[in-house]
């Protein structure tokens, strides 16, 4: 299955734990979409960052979505899928 990881990713601590969820979730075998990882935060302008992580929402299997506090981007990612 392809698994959309959805969540903030702003701070270090954010950062390791999207990084750690992304390392188990491909351990049980599981394609990872992770717009960190697969789009990142400076290659792209913000349209294209948003274009590219719908386009991973729509190809993805199921959604897992890391809460920590109120990032819109994820809550965002929810609602949509």
């Amino acid at each position: 299955p392809l698994v959309y990881l959805a969540g903030p990713f702003f701070n270090i601590p954010q950062l390791w734990w999207v990084t750690q969820v992304r390392e188990i979730l491909r351990a049980f075998g599981a394609e990872v979409f992770s717009p960190y990882h697969d789009v990142g935060l400076a290659r792209h302008s913000t349209a294209t960052v948003a274009k590219e992580d719908l386009a991973g929402l729509a190809r993805a299997d199921v959604v897992f979505a890391l809460i920590d506090g109120h990032d819109p981007g994820t809550i965002f990612e929810i609602g949509y899928a």
